[in-house]
């Protein structure tokens, strides 16, 4: 029975459209592929497997054990019967409502420090948050002043000044919430 083959289309969207669906659709990231022969020198041998570690962003009412039952009926319908999926660990979407007093404070410690934040809707980031706003019904914020870079690289960094604005941030939000 021949297999039914999958088609790619090249996407051509910019500006908001691509933001919109970075933000609300899906999103299949491959942190990385492993096969074959990885030593010193060359081999001339075809491995016999391969492995693969994806991770998978939620959009929006999307739940893990969905979308892991559509990856696999997915690669299913399409012949590969003989991937093994193996879920190591997963994170359902979280959201906090902008109109929340706890956000508004946050927002509020921003203005304090003559600073206009940046306002995302979703996160884009894997992260247990639906910990906090889903199981224990607390709302959930995310940012503050200061500088640093490079997130989740070997390089990683903040400066100490970037610190110390941080550091003022975080204590001008907690003391709003406090009140």
């Amino acid at each position: 029975m021949e297999q039914p083959v999958p088609k790619f289309y090249k996407i051509q969207i910019g500006g908001i459209e691509l933001l919109k669906k970075g933000l609300y659709l899906p999103i299949i990231n491959i942190d990385g592929i492993h096969a074959g022969y990885t030593g010193k020198g060359t081999k001339t041998v075809l491995p016999r497997s391969a492995t693969a570690k994806i991770d998978i962003r939620f959009g929006p009412n999307m739940e893990p054990e969905e979308v892991i039952e559509k990856l696999k009926k997915h690669l299913l319908r399409y012949g590969y019967d003989d991937i093994k999926v193996i879920v190591r660990d997963n994170y359902t979407w979280s959201k906090t409502d902008i109109h929340e007093e706890f956000v508004q404070k946050f927002v509020g410690a921003y203005h304090q420090h003559g600073k206009n934040p940046e306002i995302w809707p979703m996160a884009t980031w894997a992260a247990p948050y639906f910990v906090f706003s889903r199981i224990l019904r607390l709302p959930v914020v995310s940012g503050g002043l200061g500088h640093g870079g490079r997130q989740h690289s070997p390089d990683e960094f903040f400066t100490i000044e970037g610190l110390r604005e941080f550091e003022k941030f975080v204590a001008t939000f907690l003391f709003a919430v406090a009140e």
